[in-house]
């Protein structure tokens, strides 16, 4: 008897999970599409660098089997928290995003990922040297 009550609790919280998740997967997408979540992702890095931020490619949702967003040609210039950075362009920029975050409506970035980035250092400017006499 003790395995029959057992099982139907199982059964009960595995239909209940099943029902949250389609009900996630039919509106969250509605609440929450790749653009909103870009628009967000890109004001944090904003706001995160002191630089303005441009996107120049195609972004990527994907939900399983963790949640990222995966932004490609991505251009950060005058970045203020690094001074010795002029500018930085990324192929593609990976954003791991909490799962919680995004049922509730609000996205918040648990990790940032460049691939393959290109950094412009600013130099010094060279020093006036005359060679050493010979």
């Amino acid at each position: 008897m003790a395995h029959l009550t057992r099982f139907r609790i199982g059964l009960l919280a595995a239909l209940g999970l099943i029902a949250v998740a389609s009900v996630y997967l039919i509106t969250g997408p509605a609440l929450l599409n790749k653009k909103t979540i870009r628009t967000i992702v890109t004001k944090n890095l904003r706001d995160w660098t002191g630089a303005s931020v441009s996107v120049n490619g195609p972004t990527k949702l994907s939900y399983f089997p963790r949640p990222r967003l995966e932004i490609r040609r991505v251009n950060m210039a005058g970045i203020k928290r690094l001074p010795q950075i002029n500018d930085l362009e990324a192929a593609r920029i990976e954003v791991e995003l909490s799962l919680w975050s995004l049922i509730s409506g609000t996205p918040v970035i648990d990790r940032v990922t460049l691939i393959e980035p290109e950094i412009t250092s600013i130099s010094n400017p060279p020093s006036s040297t005359t060679p050493p006499p010979a």
